[in-house]
């Protein structure tokens, strides 16, 4: 009998380990999953084409700083990319035009940013520019929308975990520098004395002591405007490729067919490379040099959800988690 009971119990022992090995497995490839799709976007190229859209659009910046407003774009995808995969999912704002510039120059080439999206993300990115925002010089008196205080809490996560796939200029993050370091006047120029502020806030907004009332409609704790871009299944459109078709700018609805910003000329015949991009002025929709946010979860009552209101002012735009 002793020996029957040694050998369930060597048997249950084995059996154990195969199966914490099975897991272990299973973990190791979806790390392993997730670290490729991460190198991946690292390693991506935007297109001839979109980086032509954006220079044509910004003649007056030199190929460095067009080389970094892509650079900020793709680094800010990285931070969306990896909230994603650690199962956050609030909206993240994006703090520098000339990146949301960039941003826009990517969704006019159509086809390439749904290839793009649906690689990365599985779904896709709308962008919902804003031309109430006013970007400014922020100091160290600047409150900020919860949307700018999670991208700078998900970029010092983001950039410790992978210190080799983020930029800095002027000693500041590529996201939050750039702006001031091209020169932009009418840009979103990060002081020291701000990130200085947006650190406190983060780390009373950490400590669950910042109160909600910073999503509040009248905007009083903010400093900027603000737009919004939503996650929103590919089925939920008609048509695949037909990504740009439904825009709205702040407005009551996702589901607004228009917009006097991101009209239909989406579709119009800019056939460079290949690809159809919109031949539209960036002056006209960006004529406030408004930034443009993500966001997985949004509420019907505005294009951020709840962090970004109709007309509020933020900081920066706003992006986001799953």
């Amino acid at each position: 009998m002793a020996d029957f009971w040694i050998f369930v119990f060597l048997a249950s022992l084995v059996l154990l380990m195969v199966q914490l090995s099975m897991a272990s497995g299973l973990f190791s490839m979806g790390n392993s999953s997730e670290k490729k799709k991460l190198t991946a976007l690292h390693e991506y190229q935007f297109p001839r084409v979109v980086r032509d859209v954006f220079r044509r659009e910004n003649p007056r910046l030199t190929e460095e700083q067009q080389d970094l407003a892509f650079r900020g774009l793709k680094e800010y995808f990285l931070v969306m990319l990896m909230e994603r995969q650690a199962g956050r999912t609030k909206s993240l704002g994006m703090p520098s035009v000339l990146v949301d510039e960039a941003w826009h120059s990517f969704v006019l080439c159509t086809e390439h940013y749904e290839a793009f999206c649906m690689k990365f993300f599985g779904k896709m990115i709308h962008h919902y520019p804003d031309p109430k925002s006013r970007p400014e010089r922020l100091g160290a008196g600047a409150r900020f929308k919860d949307d700018v205080v999670n991208t700078w809490t998900a970029h010092r996560r983001s950039s410790t975990a992978y210190p080799g796939y983020f930029t800095e200029v002027n000693t500041m993050p590529l996201l939050f520098g750039l702006d001031d370091y091209a020169g932009l006047a009418e840009g979103w120029i990060w002081t020291a004395p701000a990130l200085s502020a947006l650190e406190h806030q983060a780390q009373r907004a950490a400590t669950g002591s910042v109160s909600s009332s910073s999503t509040s409609s009248t905007g009083s704790s903010c400093t900027s405007g603000s737009s919004c871009t939503s996650f929103t299944p590919v089925s939920s459109f008609s048509g695949g490729s037909s990504a740009t078709s439904s825009h709205s700018s702040h407005s009551s609805s996702h589901s607004s067919s228009s917009n006097s910003s991101h009209s239909s000329s989406h579709s119009s015949g800019h056939t460079s490379g290949g690809s159809s991009c919109s031949a539209s002025s960036h002056s006209s929709s960006h004529s406030s040099h408004g930034s443009s946010c993500s966001s997985y979860s949004h509420s019907s009552g505005s294009s951020c959800g709840s962090s970004c209101s109709s007309g509020s002012s933020c900081g920066s735009s706003c992006g986001g988690g799953d």
